[in-house]
C-alpha cells in the first residue's frame, strides 16, 4: 500500500511542487502532543495548484534523487480576495 499524505503547497516550479505536511505525534513517556513539519518534493505533470492550496500526494517509484512523490489532488484554498 502507497503513502498517502496531505499538506500545503509552500513552493511550485515547472513540474515539481514542495508540500509541507504537518504531523502531530505524542511523546511515548510523557504524553505531550508536539507537531512534526517534513516538506517533500512531488512531481506535479498538470500544473495543479498555486501555493498556499492544499494537496493530497501519494508515494510513487523515484523519479529523481529527491522526488518520490506525485500530486493526486488539490483543493483550493477558499480565500475571498478585495477588489478595488
Amino acid at each position: 500500500m502507497s503513502t498517502k499524505l496531505t499538506g500545503t503547497i509552500t513552493r511550485k516550479d515547472d513540474h515539481t511542487t514542495v508540500v509541507k505536511v504537518n504531523r502531530t505525534i505524542k511523546h511515548p513517556i510523557y504524553r505531550k502532543s508536539f507537531t512534526i513539519s517534513k516538506k517533500y518534493h512531488a512531481k506535479n505533470p498538470d500544473n495543479l495548484g498555486q501555493v498556499g492550496d492544499t494537496a493530497t500526494i501519494v508515494e510513487t517509484r523515484p523519479v529523481s534523487k529527491s522526488i518520490h512523490f506525485k500530486v493526486v489532488s488539490v483543493v483550493a484554498n477558499n480565500k475571498i480576495k478585495a477588489e478595488l
